[in-house]
């Protein structure tokens, strides 16, 4: 019998251990997610469809740094002279230039569709492809874009004029859409079977497509009929003739092709690499270009008969590219890039889209600003899936930016430029710094009390919001950043360990880093503690409210050029060749952490312990999104949630199921079983 009480007893013991095992379950399930003894980034793999037409593998971190959206994809470019010039792109882009693409200027497009392709005739007349089946026309040089009817809802991917009244359009269904009278009404003709990515014609008759599975596709009256042929399985993605028989096409693995009697037979041309070419173009027999990923850019002056790899100075891939004359040419692609040259390809010149992200700021986990090179200004009001790139009327580099509310913040930068806008930036309205020098850093507390340094210890501050701002100096050494905690404390930092404090909001004194080395960025949690980061891995600490500061080993020799903490124990540091290092002791050990990029970091916000962003060269956005932290024996609430379910576990075990078990056991050894209850022998009440 004792033997049988036992193993009851642990069979029961066992139930009620499970009970506590599922509750914690189920608690875990309603906390989401998560990893009890491992600190992993969950990942998944996504298939997509780039803007170009092949398929690629894209990892996104659910948890961890991620790349967000930055500039607007360029995908397609046209000249009609040295001068004037458009180019299109992704939600909408559209830009002008009639400076040879020093500057430009965006154009209302109506849409946030992709924009594939662009054809001009002459400075005025013009036909823009996207999405959706949408075409736009201008006769005006973009002043004023209309949409056409296609009566199609498949994406366009190339369109082509030779004149006001004659054009075509390639789409994703391998059909060709034909026009006679400027895009008033289209004609669809079925060309290929596989997608169409790009079209030329030379004159009303003769024209060629290329796309898919190696898809070239040509025609002889007009397009009213079509003879398509597949070259390989690569897939094309640009052709351009010089004349009726003279031809090239492009695409991936490094495929070029040519041809020298108007496509009746097509040979491969030897390009010296395997990456996928997707934009060609040539200005006559002999001089063309062609470009691709990872900054490829190739040109031939005999045809093709020789390829010649040419610095682009970038890694950025690009799309398309135009060539003007045999000496000036414009290739366009990823994050709005834009480069040129005007002596043959021997140099091309950014000329726009490179733009450096120097610094972010965010008043919450959606609504957010960045602020780069060339008067770049950026808007985020989803937490970073999209951004918007904001008027400034500048094309001073942008070093500083401060909000304080949705409406009202701050920017600084070169020649002492400060602009300030009280619509979320929508427009900007010049402030008289009455300084010269590159202003890198600004703080405001209120709409009222704001201050900026910069080059040269030059300190401003104003109390009326910047309509009249008071120089002074701290130093001689440039200052890269300032923070305050209220009107009256503050502080600074430097080249060469500079590091000044105020503790009236306007004289400032040298407080002694102990560090030789520049230091770029300062983040204060409170009135006692704070960290700076600078040169060869520099990480500086305070809990003293600056009297002291001492080291802190960071892991690495990198320049730190930002830091944020999201409280007293969890931060960051951002800085050269992507690096990130991360803390969760206060500083007191740092790891590294691993992003993907080796583009520098210019910048870090924190927003809480789950929500940060970080900014850098190449117009780079990452976005950082954590898990609740439920590590064990790290967070209190949920040990003692743990606590709460182990004992919510006991007792269920001991009201159902323990105290049934006794009763029985006490009943069995003295009295009879009956209907499942124990009928006591001294005739005492029972279950009957």
């Amino acid at each position: 019998m004792r033997l049988q009480t036992a193993i009851r007893f642990i069979a029961l013991l066992l139930v009620g251990a499970l009970v506590t095992l599922v509750g914690f379950v189920v608690l875990l399930l309603l906390i989401g997610p998560i990893e009890i003894l491992y600190d992993r980034q969950y990942q998944r793999v996504l298939d997509y469809r780039t803007e170009q037409g092949q398929f690629e593998s894209q990892t996104i971190n659910i948890y961890g740094w991620s790349t967000q959206s930055s500039l607007v994809t360029i995908l397609d470019v046209e000249f009609v002279d040295e001068r004037t010039g458009w180019a299109v792109g992704a939600s909408g882009k559209i830009l002008s230039t009639s400076d040879g693409g020093a500057t430009w200027s965006p154009q209302e497009s109506g849409t946030t569709l992709s924009l594939h392709s662009v054809s001009f005739i002459d400075a005025h007349t013009g036909w823009i492809a996207g999405d959706l089946g949408l075409v736009l026309a201008t006769v005006d040089g973009g002043v004023a874009w209309q949409p056409l009817n296609t009566s199609t809802d498949a994406p366009l991917r190339g369109v082509d004029f030779i004149d006001e009244s004659t054009g075509w359009m390639v789409d994703s269904k391998g059909r060709v859409l034909s026009t006679s009278n400027g895009g008033a009404a289209w004609t669809a003709t079925q060309a290929a079977s596989a997608s169409l990515e790009s079209l030329d014609f030379i004159d009303g008759l003769r024209g060629w497509a290329v796309g898919g599975a190696g898809t070239i596709a040509s025609t002889t009256d007009g397009g009213a009929n079509w003879t398509a042929e597949s070259l390989g399985r690569e897939l094309l993605f640009d052709a351009s003739f010089a004349d009726a028989d003279t031809g090239w096409a492009v695409g991936s693995g490094g495929t070029i092709l040519s041809t020298v009697d108007g496509g009746g037979t097509w040979v491969r041309q030897q390009a010296s690499t395997t990456t996928y070419i997707l934009g060609v173009d040539f200005v006559d027999v002999s001089t063309g270009w062609a470009v691709g990923r990872d900054g490829a850019v190739l040109a031939t002056t005999d045809g093709g008969k020789t390829w010649t790899a040419q610095s682009s100075g970038v890694s950025t891939t690009f799309l398309a590219v135009d060539g003007i004359t045999a000496e000036s040419a414009v290739a366009v692609g990823i994050d709005g890039l834009i480069i040129a040259t005007r002596d043959g390809g021997a140099t091309w010149q950014v000329m726009r889209g490179v733009e450096s992200l120097l610094d972010l700021d965010f008043i919450d986990s959606s609504n957010g600003w960045a602020v780069g090179t060339f008067g770049l200004v950026l808007r985020t009001q989803d937490g970073g899936k999209s951004y918007e790139e904001l008027p400034t009327a500048t094309d001073r580099h942008l070093h500083g930016v401060k909000f304080i509310d949705p409406d009202h913040g701050w920017v600084v930068g070169e020649n002492g430029k400060i602009m300030r806008t009280a619509d979320g930036g929508q427009s900007w309205l010049p402030q008289a710094s009455g300084v010269s020098e590159t202003l890198r850093g600004v703080e405001f507390i209120d709409s009222n009390s704001g201050w900026a340094v910069g080059d040269s210890g030059i300190v401003l501050a104003t109390s009326d919001g910047g309509a009249v701002w008071r120089a002074g100096r701290a130093g001689d050494d440039s200052l890269f950043d300032v923070e305050f905690l209220d009107a009256t404390t503050g502080w600074a930092v430097g080249e060469n360990g500079a590091l000044f404090a105020t503790t009236d909001g306007s004289s400032w004194s040298a407080s002694p880093s102990g560090s030789p080395r520049h230091l770029y960025d300062l983040y204060v949690i409170d009135r006692n503690r704070a960290w700076a980061v600078g040169a060869n891995g520099t990480v500086l600490h305070t809990s003293n409210g600056g009297q002291a500061w001492a080291r802190q080993r960071s892991g690495t020799r990198a320049e730190l050029l930002s830091v944020g903490f999201a409280n007293a124990k969890r931060g960051w540091a951002v800085g050269r060749r992507g690096t990130i290092i991360r803390t969760e002791k206060g500083g007191e050990s740092w790891s590294l952490e691993e992003v993907g990029t080796r583009h520098d970091l210019h910048k870090i916000h924190v927003v809480d312990g789950t929500t940060a962003f970080a900014v850098g060269n190449l117009g780079l956005l990452l976005g950082y999104t954590g898990r609740p932290d439920v590590l064990i024996g790290v967070n209190p609430l949920v040990i003692g949630l743990m606590i709460l379910t182990a004992f919510a576990g006991i007792y269920l075990w001991r009201r159902y199921v323990a105290t049934p078990f006794r009763r029985r056991s006490a009943v069995a050894t003295t009295g009879k079983w009956r209907r499942g209850w124990a009928t006591p022998a001294n005739g005492g009440a029972g279950a009957g």
